[in-house]
């Protein structure tokens, strides 16, 4: 600055206080909607948290008091028609969403008053009996967290035994073999396992060697991989290795990547798409997977599942326990979780895998063949157990889902706020009775965040990911480890009776097993019957179009695929028919941050060349304060110097003769003042007139 005149500075600094005004009141909204947001976003997890207190507390009375003769009753979600009182409502659906497709303004048949019921298939009539009971009176809580929220839409609680309680009652759509939820198992949907678990890292490794061609063995592995990968969710991280020969390991990606759904679908893509062959090099496959996850610069932050699957020995000179163990003694964090398929492996193969998972405090099971592979695929799934074991005091977070496709479908994606559910006690680690969530129509946060677009979607994906990372506290005893693993494939280091204890410990009591007991209400029990039009997937219609509480934004914007009950989220993408309408914010905050770039770079140069400028200006050398030269002496004035003899050089312009010491002598009376002499001698060499030969005085 010092370089710069007076008004230059004022100009200057008049506009470097403007933009930065303007650029400070930027980043102060900026952060008063990041609070607003924040807020919002809490204001919604509190009352997810009253109602997982409500579960709590009403699980804890009914534990205290459990009577083999309670009269409890509930609705199925697969009856032939709701309870009495269903109504048509526009706010959920259906699964094209009010006022798509050409002008039809359906909506679907719910009942706002009652909750009903699905079991996971093979679920006990006991099991359905007793979640029957220590959930009667939640339909009134769950009116509540939706009557103080409007934009909360299915509103449920998934238990740890397999069962649904949804809020509004609603009828499940039956497929075309006119199977009702045959394939829908609560606990490995994303929302209940992220819930349950917390976020993780997770790395399949997997066999794709010849014999995996046998029995639907390679398909089977693949089934069981996307069950797995449907259940992760962008809190998580996830890796793959195939494997056959030293040649044929294959890596879905060098690093483990962030599990979101596009990941997601390329991942299960990338799985349908494996071809068994070759031979088995099972340590040369350990040895590449522990190099993707040192490779990995971050993940979770917390736990790692290792996940192996293999339907033979391993190769000669392959054996992988020496590389797994070292690598895991190393990586505490990491957990083997080992399965073998089919006849094809022998006792000895087994016990390889085995003594693997008994040395990291990991578990290993053996599959049987089976014609539809469900049992692998059960057995894979639930590996997330073992990271529900949480300490007495569990993790007491709300945590979100990213935006994903609903079931049942509703209009356009949701996001789940989930949280656990644990039995009140000193039980140490806490027993997991289930997870309660409460859906948000996405396009309804992403309008309250004031943002409209895709990258509205990726804003809310980050705040949701940050609230939610929180890793759980797992506490548990070798023998509630023995509990979890096949009683046949257990290591040996806890007692009989203290595993029996342990076992009771983790599940959830239930007064009902081994008895007879029908949980269903008359007339709302499963059944194949005919249903009525209105329940089907386009399911009732009126003349209001759509309700007071739809969000004409989403209704309009956001429609999601008609038919069936399971929408092909990979098929349909997250944003299906999202609008590009152009975002404002975003739009302002580009405009500003490209003038400010430009304003900076200018004014950088403008003052660079003011600088030079200056710096070109020459400064004057210091002047040498001497007194004027005497002019030459006329002899006729001072004849007290008069040159004697001829000058000691030759050329006219040589050297000057050296000065008399008495040089100057007095000046005669009469002699002109000093300040009266010429100011300057004449320039050195150029003699005065008349004097020829006299250099300079």
């Amino acid at each position: 600055e010092r370089f710069l005149d007076t008004k230059a500075k004022v100009r200057m600094n008049g506009a470097m206080r403007y933009w930065a005004c303007v650029f400070s009141c930027l980043v102060l909204l900026e952060a008063a909607r990041g609070d607003a947001i924040d807020d919002m976003l809490a204001s919604k997890e509190k009352l997810v948290k009253g109602l997982k207190d409500d579960m709590e507390t009403m699980f804890d009375i009914w534990n205290k008091n459990q009577d083999v003769n309670s009269n409890c009753r509930t609705y199925s979600m697969c009856a032939n028609s709701l309870p009495e009182g269903d109504t048509c409502v526009h706010d959920f659906g259906p699964t094209e969403g009010c006022d798509c497709g050409a002008g039809d303004k359906t909506g679907r048949s719910l009942n706002e008053q009652k909750v009903n019921m699905l079991g996971a298939k093979g679920t006990s009539n006991a099991v359905l009996k007793n979640v029957a009971c220590y959930t009667q009176g939640m339909d009134a809580k769950f009116r509540s967290l939706s009557s103080a929220v409007d934009d909360f839409k299915w509103s449920y609680f998934g238990s740890a035994d397999g069962v649904l309680v949804n809020y509004p009652a609603f009828m499940w759509q039956r497929d075309e073999r006119g199977g009702c939820g045959d394939t829908y198992d609560p606990r490995l949907r994303p929302w209940y396992v992220s819930s349950a678990s917390g976020p993780r890292n997770v790395l399949l490794v997997i066999d794709k060697s010849g014999s995996m061609g046998k029995g639907g063995r390679m398909e089977m592995a693949i089934k069981a991989a996307h069950s797995i990968i449907d259940g992760m969710g962008h809190l998580d991280w996830v890796g793959a290795v195939s494997f056959a020969g030293e040649q044929e390991i294959t890596v879905f990606n060098p690093q483990l990547q962030r599990a979101v759904l596009q990941t997601r679908c390329a991942l299960k893509e990338w799985f349908s798409d494996l071809k068994a062959s070759g031979t088995t090099s099972t340590r040369s496959a350990f040895e590449r997977a522990f190099a993707l996850l040192n490779d990995t610069p971050k993940l979770s932050g917390c736990k790692t599942a290792l996940l192996f699957l293999a339907d033979g020995n391993a190769d000669t000179n392959q054996d992988p326990k020496s590389t797994v163990v070292n690598y895991i003694k190393t990586h505490p964090d990491t957990v083997f979780f080992g399965y073998t398929l089919g006849d094809g492996v022998t006792e000895e193969g087994r016990n390889l895998v085995q003594s693997i998972a008994c040395e990291t405090r990991g578990i290993y099971i053996h599959i049987a063949d089976s014609p539809t592979g469900e049992n692998l695929r059960t057995q894979m799934s639930q590996y997330y157990e073992y990271f529900s074991l949480q300490t007495k005091e569990p993790t007491n977070i709300v945590r979100w889902s990213e935006a994903y496709l609903s079931l049942p479908p509703i209009w356009g994606p949701v996001v789940s706020a989930t949280i656990p559910v644990y039995e009140k006690g000193t039980s140490d680690p806490a027993k997991l009775i289930g997870v309660v969530s409460a859906d948000i129509a996405a396009c309804s946060l992403w309008e309250q965040m004031g943002l409209e677009d895709e990258q509205a979607a990726k804003e809310l994906d980050a705040r949701l990911a940050a609230r939610s990372a929180e890793c759980p506290k797992l506490s548990f005893s070798e023998c509630q480890l023995e509990a979890l693993r096949p009683a046949d494939r257990r290591c040996g280091s806890c007692s009989s009776a203290n595993i029996v204890a342990a076992e009771k410990k983790m599940k959830v009591s239930n007064p009902f097993e081994g008895t007879s007991v029908d949980p269903w209400v008359t007339g709302y029990a499963p059944s194949s019957a005919p249903r009525s039009d209105k329940y089907n997937d386009k399911s009732c219609s009126a003349n209001s179009g759509c309700g007071e509480n739809m969000n004409p934004k989403c209704a309009s914007a956001y429609c999601v695929k008609a038919g069936g009950s399971d929408p092909d989220a990979c098929e349909y993408g997250l944003f299906g028919g999202a609008p590009s309408k152009p975002n404002l914010a975003l739009i302002l905050g580009i405009v500003f941050g490209i003038l400010g770039a430009i304003l900076l770079v200018v004014g950088f140069f403008l003052v660079r060349k003011y600088m030079k400028k200056k710096a070109r200006i020459p400064t004057p050398a210091p002047v040498a304060m001497t007194a004027p030269a005497a002019p030459p002496i006329d002899p006729e004035v001072n004849p007290a110097y008069i040159p004697s003899g001829p000058p000691a050089y030759a050329e006219p312009y040589g050297a000057a003769p050296p000065m008399p010491p008495s040089y100057p002598p007095a000046y005669p009376p009469g002699a002109p003042p000093f300040s009266a002499y010429p100011p300057a001698a004449p320039p050195m060499g150029v003699p005065p007139p008349g004097y020829p030969g006299y250099g300079q005085a």
